[in-house]
């Protein structure tokens, strides 16, 4: 592996989150693919719905492998939210899931988007974010 993710930031409205975590799924088939690959250590996920609350993190020197957000989060929008990140100095991969192509496409045509590493669109399948992890790794 080139890059090992340990800790998983997740900024998303509390709504969103439940749809990633709906009753400890995303958890446990993540460790299971963890299990799987004969790996001991899965990545843990830190959700917040709140930009501020992602920053504070950050800001106190906590340190993430990923960040994950969505459109949704509830004190700004997630390409702001982004640049503070970029702003802090903060060098980890930044990825962005939008819910569908219309969503997607109306962020892509009144935002430059570069400060995302990666997009995503989000289908309701957990295995989506093994394969973002999978991916950096």
């Amino acid at each position: 592996m080139r890059w090992r993710v340990r800790e998983v930031l997740l900024v998303s409205s509390p709504y969103d989150s439940y749809l990633f975590d709906e009753d400890g799924q995303l958890y446990g088939l993540i460790q299971d693919e963890y299990l799987g690959l004969s790996m001991s250590h899965s990545p843990e996920i830190v959700k917040v719905s709140k930009a501020s609350d992602a920053l504070a993190l950050l800001a106190d020197g906590r340190e993430f492998d990923l960040i994950i957000t969505t459109p949704h989060i509830e004190d700004g929008h997630p390409l702001q939210f982004a640049k503070q990140v970029r702003t802090m100095g903060v060098k980890v991969p930044i990825t962005l899931l939008a819910f569908d192509n219309r969503e997607l496409s109306s962020l892509l045509a009144q935002h430059d988007t570069t400060v995302f590493d990666r997009i995503f669109i989000w289908q309701g399948d957990f295995r989506l974010i093994i394969a973002i992890i999978k991916d950096l790794e």
